[in-house]
């Protein structure tokens, strides 16, 4: 088990006391997604996989803004990669072990260390926002479809 918001203060740079209360949450896909092979390094049965480079290691840039804020209702919008991290960390310990919330809390960590793109991190945070929620319905169309007749 591993605390979510005490994770996501540590790599914010917060103390535990900022992140407010530990709660208790698991991570295995981060660990799993590490340990996993991409498939492109699989190599054909009798054929030998080409072994993958040495990666850097890169600090987490958390000062990353995204592309559209995300509005949140009675508050300023989430604008970079920290706002969102703070935001997530300072959820309820029964809302993040809800499996949307560690959704975007993983996909915003890959995008802060540079493991997955800025957009991921973006539909992570509006999916987790909007779980629940109905789906808007659509608009009518301003004009109605063409009949088409088949002519022999």
């Amino acid at each position: 088990m591993l605390a979510l918001g005490h994770y996501l203060g540590r790599l914010l740079g917060r103390s535990r006391e900022a992140v407010g209360p530990r709660a208790k949450v698991r991570l295995p896909s981060l660990r799993a997604a590490r340990r996993r092979t991409p498939r492109t390094l699989r190599g054909r049965p009798g054929s030998i996989a080409p072994v993958p480079q040495a990666v850097k290691h890169r600090p987490a840039d958390w000062s990353q803004a995204f592309d559209d804020p995300i509005p949140l209702p009675g508050r300023e919008p989430l604008t970079t990669l920290r706002q969102a991290g703070e935001y997530i960390a300072a959820l309820s310990a029964k809302d993040q072990r809800q499996t949307h919330w560690q959704t975007a809390a993983e996909v915003l960590l890959m995008a802060a260390e540079g493991r997955g793109p800025l957009m991921f991190a973006h539909i992570g945070m509006l999916r987790a926002l909007n779980h629940g929620k109905p789906a808007p319905p659509l608009p009518e169309r301003r004009k109605p479809a063409r009949k088409y007749r088949i002519v022999r």
